[in-house]
């Protein structure tokens, strides 16, 4: 098992330098709380196509779905964990927060979902 506790620690250390910050934070579980409609510890497909009700909502939704729930083929929920992995993943990926920040603030707006 060697081999599996050097690839955690370089999992770890890459994860660690990609720091969501207070102000992203706020913002994302502000977006989560919305799309969660019941309050639950999920978000359903239901639950993202009624936050996403527009023109773009049918394809917002999958793409969101595919986005975040990579490896879990036709997966139909979103759990917070997932949700916040997702997001430490983008910002792990060399986006800055306020990129983040205003695409976000987009999709809260009534923007589609951005597929990143």
């Amino acid at each position: 098992g060697g081999g599996g506790g050097v690839g955690g620690f370089f999992w770890r250390r890459r994860r660690s330098q990609a720091r969501i910050g207070p102000e992203l934070k706020a913002k994302l579980d502000e977006m989560w709380d919305k799309l969660n409609e019941n309050g639950d510890a999920v978000v359903t497909k239901q639950e993202a196509s009624d936050f996403f009700d527009n023109k773009f909502g049918k394809l917002s939704v999958e793409v969101m779905f595919g986005d975040i729930c990579t490896g879990a083929q036709g997966a139909d929920e979103i759990t917070k964990d997932l949700w916040d992995d997702f997001w430490t993943q983008v910002k792990g990926s060399g986006y800055e927060d306020s990129q983040i920040m205003e695409e976000v603030e987009n999709m809260m707006a009534g923007q589609a979902w951005v597929d990143w």
